[in-house]
């Protein structure tokens, strides 16, 4: 059988219907069924966006009721602490410089500048905004003979409402934090005293 061009057959001009995975027409409800998936999953997309929404929310309300004044905590700066430390390693480096000229460590953190850091800001805590002294830290001079563990410069800068963030700096370079809760409150009694 041959086909003229412009001759229509039957074949030609019917529908071509959606088929099932078994090669049969599928029923008439197909375009229908996809529709509907559409719509579930829009639907679905829908719920989970609004359950985000009310996590955050959640979230944000939970910090306000956590905080003592009732307000948001002031967020910790993360940025500020990893300058911190970075600065304080700098600092152990260079008492143990001043250590190995002089065979003692400095009376003062000053007594680095300019011989054994090469900046006076390396001395400030970023932290610390107001940098009034001569520097951010608290410094406890070592002995001559002190092991490479005791901790010699502190830095006190990095607290927010709720937590309190100590670093440590050791002879050896090394940098040790210690976190508080700040909403705890102090104990007014010392251990051992009688009411």
């Amino acid at each position: 059988m041959s086909i003229e061009p412009g001759e229509a057959t039957d074949q030609t001009e019917e529908k071509l219907e959606p088929m099932t995975q078994q090669g049969e027409a599928a029923p008439e409800s197909f375009t229908e069924r996809q529709s509907t998936r559409r719509n579930g999953t829009a639907l679905a997309c829908v719920g989970c966006l609004s359950a985000v929404v009310l996590g955050v929310l959640a979230a944000i309300l939970l910090f306000a009721i956590d905080s003592k004044s009732g307000r948001l905590p002031e967020p910790l700066r993360l940025g500020e602490i990893a300058q911190c430390s970075l600065q304080l390693t700098e600092l152990a480096g260079a008492l143990n410089r001043y250590h190995v000229k002089n065979d003692s460590y400095p009376r003062k953190l000053d007594d680095l500048y300019p011989d054994f850091l090469t900046s006076s800001s390396i001395m400030f805590c970023p932290s610390d905004a107001a940098r009034k002294g001569s520097t951010s830290y608290k410094y406890t001079q070592p002995k001559a003979d002190a092991p490479l563990s005791t901790i010699a410069i502190t830095c006190l800068w990095h607290t927010s409402s709720s937590i309190k963030i100590t670093l440590d700096a050791r002879l050896d370079s090394e940098v040790e934090r210690r976190y508080e809760n700040a909403l705890q409150p102090a104990l007014k009694d010392k251990p051992g005293e009688d009411k």
